[in-house]
């Protein structure tokens, strides 16, 4: 049987607890590249490619509570990765803890279990 779940990351760059209010900012974790955005004081996280043509977001910006694509003004909601716009293209959003200075997030995995053992 496959489980999927979620696999808890400590984060340690130190820019992204000072990252200002509507700023972005591209950070790899475990090799995949990850775009932290604050917005309304609270730090989220995205796949970084834009669902649109899979451009980066860095170099982009938070207006209005919408991440803002820097390519093509594609616009997306921090907390769900819905399109601005109502389109099928949404952003993958993934959850994001801070504490203490402390940033840590929460990305999917699937492992294989078979009679009660992880195999994977």
């Amino acid at each position: 049987m496959f489980t999927e779940g979620t696999s808890w990351k400590r984060l340690t760059d130190a820019r992204l607890p000072a990252l200002a209010e509507g700023k972005v900012l591209r950070v790899m974790v475990g090799g995949t590249p990850i775009c932290f955005v604050r917005s309304a004081g609270v730090l989220r996280a995205l796949a970084d490619h834009c669902p649109h043509q899979g451009k980066s977001f860095e170099g982009g910006t938070c207006e209005g509570g919408y991440l803002i694509c820097p390519h093509h003004k594609m616009s997306f909601d921090p907390v769900t990765g819905r399109n601005r716009y109502g389109s099928t293209t949404d952003a993958q959003v993934f959850p994001v803890e801070e504490r203490a200075g402390e940033v840590r997030i929460g990305l999917p995995y699937t492992s294989l279990r078979l009679f009660g053992w992880k195999i994977w």
